[in-house]
């Protein structure tokens, strides 16, 4: 007589699911990590200046003193950037973005209530960015331009961070419509930390999120290790009735704030907007510890690419 055959039980199978979750927040183990200061040697150096080893010999008060030279410490710079994963196509990145005006959002402390014309509909149609902006925010346009904006937010920034004990820490988020140079401006920011001799983390936020199930990747160390933390594209991460996705950024967000560590985030969302995908908690980290910087600018910066990459190819010259 064949024996009878039992359900499957999916309870192991899930609580196994749940201590894998539970573990890769604990893995302290590190990532093997290429040299950054091993193995130049080029023929000519670009700047005429060392032999193409990248050391420069000169002779002080009858000793001779070797100093690094530009080409070598623009390789090193190379290989800082493909390490935080920051995009080839932003490593001449800066600050110098011509016709974007950028303006501080600053949360009012009462912000006012929302008004309707007669009664309150029971299903109000969704408020327009800008007269959510008005209500809730208080606009101040950063006058002096992107480059001194981001001079002055490295410069300060990186003095919360080498004080011992760390006291303070100013996040930033980026808001803006799409090719308004959102994540040109953060990666010139991880480029001046890296300069600086910081560590950075380049990511989006569907990745980082992603990456807290991949065994490959110790996220607990990037948290609580790397100096600067760069995400794009908040928002666009995978929601779920569980909120899963929602308790893993604050989690991380949370472990950066309590070791005052910087996080730098773009977004195509308005405030507004946001607040409509995040819980309450998440929008009061993001508006008490991070600046809300609104980007703007006349017409996408990729369009201008765009055309601009037209200059180097011919077959739309006229006869």
């Amino acid at each position: 007589m064949s024996q009878e055959k039992k359900p499957f039980d999916f309870s192991a199978v899930i609580a196994e699911m749940q201590n894998l979750n539970e573990n890769l927040w604990e893995i302290d183990g590190k990532t093997p990590e290429d040299d950054l200061y091993e193995g130049y040697q080029v023929e000519t150096c670009p700047y005429t200046i060392c032999d193409g080893s990248g050391f420069i010999k000169k002779k002080q008060n009858n000793r001779v003193v070797t100093t690094h030279c530009q080409c070598y410490q623009d390789e090193v710079l190379k290989r800082k950037l493909k390490q935080s994963k920051i995009e080839q196509k932003y490593w001449d990145a800066d600050f110098e973005l011509e016709e974007t005006k950028i303006t501080l959002l600053v949360p009012k402390k009462h912000p006012e209530e929302r008004k309707f014309k007669g009664k309150k509909p029971a299903n109000p149609a969704p408020e327009l960015p800008t007269d959510y902006i008005n209500r809730v925010y208080d606009s101040r346009e950063i006058k002096k331009g992107t480059a001194y904006f981001g001079e002055d937010y490295t410069k300060k920034t990186l003095q919360f961070l080498n004080e011992s004990p760390r006291k303070k820490v100013q996040n930033l988020l980026l808001i803006g419509e799409p090719g308004r140079g959102k994540t040109h401006l953060a990666c010139s920011f991880g480029k001046e930390y890296l300069k600086a001799g910081k560590s950075v983390h380049f990511t989006t936020m569907m990745n980082l999120v992603n990456d807290v199930m991949n065994p490959h990747v110790n996220i607990r160390s990037i948290m609580e290790n790397t100096d600067l933390l760069i995400v794009d594209e908040v928002g666009y991460e995978y929601q779920t009735d569980t909120m899963w996705a929602l308790k893993q950024i604050k989690e991380m967000f949370r472990i950066r704030y309590n070791r005052h560590l910087p996080i730098i985030c773009t977004t195509n969302f308005y405030p507004n907007e946001l607040n409509e995908l995040y819980d309450a908690s998440l929008m009061s980290m993001f508006n008490g510890t991070f600046f809300f910087v609104l980007t703007e600018r006349s017409n996408d910066y990729r369009l201008e690419e765009a055309h601009d990459a037209l200059n180097d190819f011919t077959f739309i010259d006229e006869e």
